[in-house]
């Protein structure tokens, strides 16, 4: 049985889905997001962990700093600050948000080549212009059907190792808050070898890959709880409350407190914790 969340406020339409049960452990879930134009603003994204591929259907984003309209789809891969972006006028996408360092059986090419950039998918070898006419002919359901059928057909051509998934899903459950040299001795490799694992399947290193999954950690508990969120955010690895606003500011831009204040729509509902949310 799959489940599904979603969020409505006004004419903003935020939903996920879970894929079919055998992408779950490379795929998080499918997510949708409907607006008109005018009702989003432009507000920077920041960074979760996880690669996504977005497919606009209506009219695209742009990323504000660069001026650069995002391609009609795109991977977004690594990002390890916080990005801009803005709607261009009617927002109709959908996108496929995989497990955090599981993404690597869907990619044509190491990950590592493309982090921490937004690449159209038709340059990474994969039909994407195909996709998203037929994505935009279908309806929900049978979105959500095009999806699972495209997934499964590459993950089964797909190369997969179960060891490093193992070692990835173990950072993510505990977000990030694990010794790097822990992982190493539990995979029974080298630090040189996990780095080089990393890189190739993620994208970043795996100390890089853990910051992001702790710094992200704190992000939910803003969401959660904008007013007691600093008393767990200090159980999350961090050592003192300068070490946890350097990270901060490194991946959002701000601190903690500034982003508590300023908490915006896309940010919440990406974190899992806007009111409203099932």
């Amino acid at each position: 049985m799959r489940t599904a969340r979603g969020y409505n406020r006004g004419f903003v339409e935020y939903r996920e889905i879970q894929p079919a049960p055998r992408l779950r452990r490379h795929v998080r879930c499918y997510w949708s997001l409907r607006a008109p134009a005018g009702s989003l603003r432009a507000e920077p994204v920041v960074p979760d962990g996880c690669v996504e591929w977005i497919f606009h259907l209506a009219d695209p984003f742009v990323e504000a700093q660069k001026g650069q309209r995002q391609p009609i789809a795109l991977c977004v891969s690594s990002i390890e600050r916080a990005v801009a972006i803005e709607p261009t006028g009617r927002v109709d996408l959908v996108a496929v948000r995989f497990q955090p360092g599981r993404a690597y059986p869907f990619f044509p090419l190491p990950l590592g080549e493309v982090s921490g950039a937004n690449v159209d998918l038709e340059d990474m070898h994969i039909d994407a212009r195909r996709w998203t006419e037929q994505l935009a002919l279908a309806d929900d359901a049978e979105r959500i059907g095009l999806l699972d059928r495209w997934l499964t057909d590459r993950l089964v051509r797909a190369a997969t190792d179960q060891r490093f998934d193992a070692l990835a899903a173990m950072i993510e459950r505990r977000s990030g808050d694990v010794a790097i040299d822990s992982v190493t001795r539990l995979a029974g490799a080298s630090n040189r070898q996990i780095e080089r694992q990393f890189l190739g399947r993620v994208g970043i290193g795996p100390k890089r890959f853990a910051r992001v999954l702790r710094f992200h950690r704190v992000v939910r508990g803003i969401h959660a709880d904008p007013e007691g969120w600093l008393n767990g955010a200090m159980d999350g690895g961090f050592f003192d409350q300068s070490h946890l606003i350097r990270e901060f500011r490194a991946f959002a831009g701000l601190t903690p407190g500034e982003y508590a204040r300023a908490r915006k729509a896309l940010n919440a509902v990406f974190a899992g914790s806007a009111p409203g949310h099932l």
